[in-house]
């Protein structure tokens, strides 16, 4: 399969996992059901000059509402595109998959939820045409840990946070650590999202 096939597929593969994440039911929800181990979660980021998307799922075995184990597995794709001023002001496609798998703890404390993650993220990222002045190609391997911050203040309003760091060791390349996007977001129920993203 091609490179640009590897990342549409990827792309439909994580479209039909966002269609699936809203579409099927977890089961009736009760106030105090405890019960629940699996949270889907899925979204996409979309401008002019790229596209990607992403899903995965938390499982706690000892249910979303308690303190301990949980794992996070997330599948990401998108194709963006610029002009390389190395390449005579052409247009240059890159395309990138990966995949994290993140064991954590959740720490619950009333309303203030915080979860800790570390674990492997595999990256692929490919140019066409080949573009020398971009750092990205090829498959990297590393370590990614994430911290996220959930807090309702009030009953009608909640603050989240995440930040993650990683350590991507570029297979046959360089060791690098990087700080990734950290995001704050305030939210009340019926009312519009703000949200504060650092890049």
């Amino acid at each position: 399969m091609s490179r640009g096939g590897r990342v549409s597929a990827a792309m439909v593969v994580a479209a039909a996992f966002s269609v699936w994440c809203v579409c099927v039911s977890t089961g009736p929800a009760r106030a105090g059901d405890d019960g629940t181990q699996f949270l889907l979660f899925s979204g996409a980021d979309l401008w002019r000059d790229g596209r990607f998307m992403h899903g995965g799922v938390l499982w706690s075995p000892g249910g979303l509402d308690h303190e301990g184990f949980t794992l996070q597995l997330l599948a990401s794709g998108g194709l963006y595109r610029y002009r390389s001023d190395v390449l005579n002001n052409a247009w240059v496609i890159g395309a990138e998959e990966e995949a994290q798998v993140l064991p954590g703890w959740r720490f619950k404390r009333d309303r203030l939820e915080l979860k800790v993650f570390a674990g492997p993220d595999i990256k692929n990222d490919v140019t066409t045409p080949y573009d020398p002045s971009n750092r990205l190609h090829g498959t990297s391997v590393g370590i990614r840990g994430a911290v996220n911050l959930w807090f309702e203040p009030t009953p009608a309003t909640m603050v989240a946070a995440d930040v993650a760091v990683f350590d991507r060791h570029r297979l046959f390349g360089a060791r690098r650590l990087w700080l990734e996007a950290a995001r704050l977001v305030l939210s009340r129920p019926g009312g519009a999202d703000l949200c504060l993203r650092r890049l």
